[in-house]
C-alpha cells in the first residue's frame, strides 16, 4: 500500500508539473489518504478513494513552489450485474485552505466542492466534501527506493519521512447522497522529509 501511495505521489507530479529528462527535484511536504467502500444488501459496493498531497518542490538552483493537489476517485459498482454505475475519478490543485494537515501528523481536513469526470456517462460530477482524518498509530519511520520507465523517460526516486495509521470520518456527497457513511478501511498521515526524484 505505502509503495501505492508514493507512485501516485510521484505520477500526480508528473501530470502536474513539468518534470522534464534529465531534471533533479527535491520534495517536502505532508500527504493524507483517506479510503473508503460500503455495500448494499443488492451487492452493490460504493468505494471512494482521496489522497491529497501539499509540498514544496524545487528545481535546484530555481526557486522552489509550493503546490496542494488532490487525487480523487468515487465509483459505485454491481457485482450481481457486472455493471459499473459511475466512475469520478481525477486529480486537481487545490485553492488555498481547503486542505489542513498539522505539522506532528495528527489530524488532517478537507472540505469543499470539487468537480471529477465521470468514466461511465462522460459528463462531469460535482463531489461536496468534508473530511476529517485523525491518527490512531504512532509515528513511524520510513524509507524508500523506487524505479520505474515510461514512454520516452525514465523515473528513479528515494525518499525519507515519517507514516502514522490514521483513521477518517466525515462526508462525500453526490448530489443528495452521503457515498461515505461508514469509517475509513485505510488511512495514512505522512511526511515527506526528504525526497528526490530523478528524471531521466
Amino acid at each position: 500500500m505505502r509503495k501505492y501511495i508514493w507512485c501516485a505521489f510521484v505520477m500526480s507530479l508528473a501530470c502536474c508539473l513539468p518534470l522534464s529528462a534529465g531534471g533533479l527535484y527535491h520534495f517536502r511536504g505532508n500527504v493524507a489518504v483517506a479510503e473508503f467502500e460500503s455495500w448494499d444488501s443488492a451487492g452493490v459496493v460504493t468505494a471512494v478513494w482521496v489522497q491529497v498531497e501539499q509540498y514544496r518542490i524545487q528545481n535546484p538552483p530555481g526557486n522552489g513552489t509550493e503546490l496542494t493537489n488532490i487525487f480523487f476517485e468515487a465509483f459505485r459498482y454491481d457485482t450481481v450485474n457486472g455493471i459499473v454505475l459511475f466512475d469520478g475519478y481525477g486529480s486537481q490543485a487545490l485553492p488555498p485552505g481547503m486542505f489542513q494537515i498539522d505539522g506532528k501528523l495528527n489530524q488532517a481536513t478537507l472540505a469543499g466542492q470539487l468537480e471529477f469526470f465521470d468514466g461511465v456517462s462522460g459528463n462531469p460530477l460535482t463531489f461536496t466534501i468534508d473530511l476529517t482524518v485523525n491518527a490512531i498509530g504512532p509515528a513511524v519511520r520510513e524509507t524508500d527506493h523506487e524505479h520505474w520507465n515510461g514512454p520516452g523517460y525514465k523515473v528513479n526516486y528515494r525518499w525519507t519521512g515519517v507514516g502514522r495509521d490514521a483513521e477518517g470520518a466525515g462526508s462525500v456527497f453526490l448530489g443528495s447522497e452521503n457515498l461515505t457513511p461508514d469509517r475509513t478501511y485505510y488511512g495514512r498521515l505522512m511526511s515527506v522529509k526528504s525526497m528526490q526524484v530523478v528524471v531521466e
